[in-house]
């Protein structure tokens, strides 16, 4: 895989992860952020077990 690949792959996963944290922020605060991680980490871990 060349640079500019893991680069574009680092960006987006980067901006999927960031843009649900500023609306959290947005939304609530400190408390919207610490929700929207909560949801990000029961969604991966559904994920993982289901793709286990």
């Amino acid at each position: 895989m060349n640079r500019c690949t893991e680069s574009s792959d680092f960006r987006c996963r980067c901006r999927i992860s960031s843009r649900p944290i500023c609306y959290g922020l947005g939304a609530g605060g400190a408390e919207g952020v610490t929700r929207v991680l909560n949801i990000l980490k029961k969604e991966f871990e559904t994920a993982m077990i289901l793709f286990w």
